[in-house]
């Protein structure tokens, strides 16, 4: 299969990729599925270059920055509206003004 000729990184990008696709074909919204599918391609190919460069770490980092920086936004929103954000905006309104 074509999955046992792509790195550990590739492979994993892939496995999320299709969780993406699958998710805009359940939204039926096939134009961003096809989008996505084609971008998936080409950064599945810039994965197995690097890869193939001896360049595997810097593949990583580009697999999962994207996962850190995500959790690490969730976590400064949670921090700075709490679980309640209705109370966290309303402390911020101006009176006479919304």
């Amino acid at each position: 299969m074509y999955l046992e000729r792509l790195c550990t990184p590739a492979v994993l990008f892939v496995m999320i990729m299709v969780f993406h696709v699958i998710f805009e074909l359940y939204d039926k919204n096939y134009s961003m599925a096809v989008t996505k599918v084609v971008a998936s391609i080409v950064m599945i190919l810039f994965l197995q270059l690097l890869c193939v460069l001896n360049m595997e770490v810097i593949g990583w980092l580009i697999v999962f920055l994207p996962l850190i920086i995500y959790t690490y936004m969730t976590i400064v929103l949670f921090f700075v509206f709490g679980t309640h954000p209705e109370e966290a905006v309303k402390r911020f309104e101006v009176n006479g003004f919304t």
